[in-house]
């Protein structure tokens, strides 16, 4: 049970390194987790997006931004509104709310032509990794906390 909560715990604290590795991914209403199919709480399998993510090496890439991974029409870099993929980690975003680029949006051809890069060109993206310390969050805490309580009950059955 320990080994079960232990791995928890790591799954709950290494989701802030991915948020930091793409574009506005924090911008998207009701989504913690965007690379997986339960994206409202993250966690299990991979979403169309996190298999994509994870194919180009957990970094955002001009191919990753170009990429339309839910099949919707829009690339992933219009969805997550970086649609020149100009966007890299030392860049914060104006972008007040993004969509899903793993899970398939009914967009009208108004919506994919107003998504589109404004200027035409796409710039190279820098694909240097964010810092690898992430901050401890409330859900990281909880993971922690119950490992700790996993172990005290451990440790009072011996």
């Amino acid at each position: 049970m320990l080994i079960v909560l232990l791995g928890l715990a790591t799954q709950v604290a290494a989701y802030p390194k991915y948020l930091l590795q793409v574009p506005n991914s924090g911008k998207i209403p009701g989504v913690k987790a965007a690379g997986h199919i339960n994206y409202t709480n993250g966690g299990g399998p991979r979403g169309p997006f996190g298999l994509a993510f994870s194919a180009a090496g957990h970094l955002w890439t001009v191919d990753l931004c170009r990429a339309d991974s839910d099949g919707d029409g829009a690339t992933n870099g219009e969805e997550l509104r970086d649609p020149c993929c100009t966007w890299n980690v030392n860049i914060t975003s104006n972008a007040t709310i993004a969509s899903h680029p793993g899970l398939a949006d009914n967009f009208t051809a108004a919506d994919l032509t107003s998504l589109k890069c404004q200027d035409g060109s796409v710039a190279n993206v820098t694909t240097t990794a964010a810092p690898t310390t992430p901050k401890p969050s409330a859900s990281s805490s909880v993971g922690l906390a119950l490992v700790a309580i996993a172990v005290a009950v451990g440790l009072q059955q011996n």
